[in-house]
């Protein structure tokens, strides 16, 4: 109860902007644990396995095969890679338009609100601003006004009023800034898995309607033991 008390005593203290600071920081912390859940869950895959797997069903022409796997795999480049393979056959400029617009759909879902955890952080920053201001100004105004019984115990909480804003504003700011910039740099780093992904299936895509996939991964697999050995001398 002593923690609870201390709690409570602390947002009193504080004054009205401290509820302000508090509901943009609960605000902040529903964004973070929804995007956290969704990066790092949801739209989280291995894409260097899942396009191997695609790579060898395509060289044994099971694209039935290939089209479950995208159904059943979790992630975004899945759906992306599914929307060529239903085109398969197709010439490859329709099969770049639908990978393009399955892309387009799939990109908001990365980026989707990691932009409100900059807003909140400054605007918890902004808030406890605000509130030690106020608190700076009933401390002014207690030693220009206040008697001399009173002056101290207003300057007291004025200090604390002051005090407490600014250190919530900094509790709700620095959180949401350090999860933000970790949240984009993961959202880059899907978009670029995607991005790859996508260009390597169009690239197959291309060879197989020339008939030159099997060859080309031929000599790809050729020539990867002799850069290893290379690389080891």
């Amino acid at each position: 109860m002593s923690l609870f008390h201390s709690v409570v005593d602390f947002f009193r203290e504080g004054g009205p902007t401290m509820l302000i600071t508090a509901s943009a920081g609960l605000f902040g912390a529903v964004i973070a644990i929804e995007r956290g859940q969704k990066l790092y869950r949801e739209y989280h895959s291995n894409t260097r396995l899942f396009m191997a797997r695609v790579k060898e069903l395509m060289l044994q022409n099971r694209m039935e095969d290939a089209l479950t796997l995208c159904q059943n795999e979790k992630g975004l480049l899945p759906q992306v890679v599914k929307a060529g393979l239903e085109r398969t056959g197709c010439d490859e400029q329709l099969v770049r338009q639908s990978m393009e617009s399955s892309y387009l759909d799939q990109l908001p879902k990365i980026t989707q609100n990691i932009g409100y955890l900059s807003l909140v952080a400054n605007a918890g920053m902004l808030f406890g601003l605000l509130g030690t201001v106020l608190g700076l100004i009933r401390q002014f105004a207690a030693v220009g006004s206040a008697d001399a019984a009173q002056k101290q115990l207003l300057m007291a909480q004025g200090i604390a009023e002051a005090m407490n804003n600014t250190a919530l504003g900094l509790m709700v700011a620095l959180p949401c800034l350090i999860i933000h910039g970790i949240y984009s740099a993961k959202a880059n780093t899907m978009i670029e898995d995607l991005e790859r992904g996508a260009s390597q299936f169009l690239d197959w895509t291309g060879l197989q309607n020339y008939g030159q996939l099997q060859s080309r991964l031929q000599n790809e697999r050729r020539i990867k033991p002799v850069q290893q050995k290379v690389g080891n001398v």
